[in-house]
């Protein structure tokens, strides 16, 4: 199992190759003392669209596209996944539908929009679950969600094989995990 996953993840490498940007690690000496050890920030905001979110989006679309007629793609997001698939469906020549459930930032919702998408705006979760199903009946979009999909986890997974290739010997690596924005997610610490 472990094996098809890096296989899945050295895969989304070689297609993110030249599209998402190789991003920097960053040091502080401020964290270093308050932590107590040596601390590596993998700057992902430096990517495409200032998130890791484009590397799952691109690599689904690519993936989705070579094994799918359509090229037409949907996903529910407040932001940065609506980012990334919007402009992964543009560098790709797909269309992109998102559905941006309230309340979301006016700043992302001009990103989706600049990056080419069609919003569509609706009251809540319950709303955008229910606009998301009607979007892949009427134009057969391909739904890509944002975290539990095998090919957005492959393109995700891309940041730790460059991490892996810019810090060595890491100990201890923390990711914040956030499943539906609320605040009862918490930082989740993974040793190697």
């Amino acid at each position: 199992m472990i094996d098809a996953i890096f296989a899945s993840v050295k895969e989304a490498v070689r297609i993110l190759h030249g599209v998402a940007h190789y991003t920097p690690v960053l040091t502080s000496c401020q964290l270093d003392v308050l932590a107590g050890a040596r601390v590596f920030l993998k700057c992902e905001n430096f990517q495409r669209v200032g998130a890791f979110k484009f590397r799952g989006a691109y690599h689904a679309v690519a993936r989705l596209m070579s094994s799918q007629p359509s090229r037409v793609f949907a996903a529910v997001s407040s932001g940065n996944h609506g980012q990334g698939l919007a402009l992964a469906c543009r560098l790709q020549g797909a269309t992109a539908h998102i559905v941006m459930p309230k309340p979301f930032s006016a700043m992302k919702h001009r990103a989706v929009l600049g990056y080419g998408a069609q919003v569509h705006v609706v009251e809540d979760r319950n709303c955008a679950d229910k606009k998301l199903r009607e979007l892949a009946g009427d134009y057969q979009a391909v739904v890509v969600h944002p975290f539990n999909d095998p090919f957005v986890i492959a393109g995700q997974g891309t940041v730790m094989v460059e991490f892996v290739d810019q810090v060595a010997d890491l100990d201890i690596v923390l990711a914040r995990i956030i499943h539906d924005g609320s605040s009862r997610d918490r930082p989740k610490a993974r040793s190697s």
